[in-house]
């Protein structure tokens, strides 16, 4: 995780796109469930996105996980591919376990302060002391979903899908929003709220690794 921003640090990032697939969701095939999948990184920029062609999320400080579904076994990847399921206790597996036959999700992993902003140190604190009623996981992306590789799918589809899987989820499972508005002034609340900055993404871009 990056160093907690202060307001007058806090960071917009862009995240990495690859060329747009024209890909309808009605022609992805059946494909085995990957055993893990290289996540996609943001990079620092100098300026927000100001296009309408990018949608806005809060960036958080917390533990950028990935969960894998199946069959009712959930288990939590790290970035790096490390299965960190014990370490966050049984809350969020036991609320992402009825969610699909087989999916993999992409979110973070977070402690929320006495603000609402994701805390690292209150987060390092609660894994410490096995507090995990106080993890929450924050959502996306989705990559996979029963059966079906997601990845060639505009981002905004995928966004869509994975709201409508969380719709009725409660408990520590967030669905973590997306804006339309300027990115100049999605950063300007964002340092208003001292967050750890925002991230952009290309509406149309497919999921791509690294």
């Amino acid at each position: 995780p990056s160093p907690p921003a202060t307001r007058a640090s806090t960071a917009a990032v862009r995240a990495k796109t690859a060329a747009p697939r024209e890909t309808e969701k009605a022609a992805l095939s059946q494909s085995e469930m990957p055993r893990f999948v290289q996540p996609s990184l943001a990079s620092l920029v100098a300026t927000p996105a100001s296009s309408d062609r990018y949608i806005h999320e809060i960036k958080f400080d917390g533990y950028r996980i990935q969960p894998h579904i199946s069959e009712g076994k959930v288990r939590l990847l790290t970035r790096s591919g490390l299965d960190w399921s014990r370490k966050f206790g049984q809350q969020i597996a036991k609320a992402l376990s009825p969610l699909a036959n087989t999916a993999i999700l992409d979110g973070e992993i977070v402690v929320e302060g006495a603000g609402g902003a994701s805390d690292f140190s209150a987060l390092q604190e609660a894994l410490t002391n096995k507090k995990h009623g106080e993890l929450v996981l924050y959502l996306f992306d989705i990559i996979y979903l029963n059966g079906k590789d997601l990845r060639p799918l505009p981002q905004i589809e995928r966004k869509n899908l994975l709201k409508g899987l969380l719709t009725n989820v409660t408990g520590p499972i967030r669905y973590s929003e997306h804006f339309n508005e300027s990115g100049d002034i999605f950063l300007a609340h964002a340092c208003r709220l001292s967050l750890e900055g925002m991230i952009s993404k290309l509406k149309t871009a497919p999921y791509a690794s690294g």
